[in-house]
């Protein structure tokens, strides 16, 4: 079950149900610099640190995680076979096998503006405490009855079901919401899916349409 994008409730310094904000790729652990015999003072304290986090790039090269093997975005068919799509999950770095996770969900208000119709997003339970700062209420939420894949594929199911018509071959739920004319242009459903840091275990899934033209 999805938690309110206002959990816990009170002003935590990021909110984790926050869809607007990113998270950064690396450890995001706290180590003493480290001077090194040839270096000067300062340099201790400016250099890299391996346990830390690093800036977000759209660069396609720029922005692969420096403190990661995997990671990334992908963009699917709503008909990709789970098979396909979970080796190609397991490549980019996502737990699916974890079941202490917790879920925010959320919809667009604007869809052609966000690109997205519907998201959640699967945030490991005890990042909630080391990288958000929530304190007792992460004891009370507990392990899931699942994994994190099968809430993806659950996600997609709902979607399908909300968006799409067993008699069309487009999304007619979908009609305009992403710029389509209803003729020429129609919608059809189609996934996003992002490692947002693999370390910490958070990633989100999307629904979004892409444009099917004459």
């Amino acid at each position: 079950m999805p938690l309110p994008v206002g959990w816990p409730g009170r002003p935590l310094p990021l909110m984790p149900g926050d869809f607007s904000n990113y998270a950064p790729d690396g450890m995001g652990l706290g180590v003493t610099p480290m001077v090194r015999p040839y270096d000067r003072l300062e340099d201790g304290f400016n250099g890299a640190s391996y346990y830390g986090l690093s800036e977000r790039s759209t660069d396609p090269v720029q922005g692969a995680p420096l403190y990661d093997q995997a990671g990334g975005v992908i963009y699917f068919s709503a008909d990709v076979p789970w098979t396909s799509l979970r080796t190609a999950l397991s490549l980019i770095g996502v737990y699916l096998d974890e079941t202490e996770f917790v879920v925010f969900a959320g919809s667009s208000g604007d869809p052609l503006r966000d690109r997205y119709a519907d998201q959640a997003r699967i945030i490991r339970r005890r990042t909630l405490e080391r990288s958000y700062g929530a304190g007792p209420e992460v004891e009370a939420l507990g392990p899931q009855s699942s994994t994190v894949a099968d809430f993806v594929r659950q996600f997609m199911a709902e979607q399908k079901k909300k968006w799409n018509h067993p008699d069309y071959v487009f999304s007619p739920g979908m009609d305009g919401m992403f710029g389509g004319d209803g003729d020429y242009a129609r919608e059809q459903l189609c996934f996003g899916f992002m490692v947002e840091n693999a370390y910490l275990g958070i990633c989100r899934i999307w629904s979004r349409a892409w444009l099917v033209t004459k």
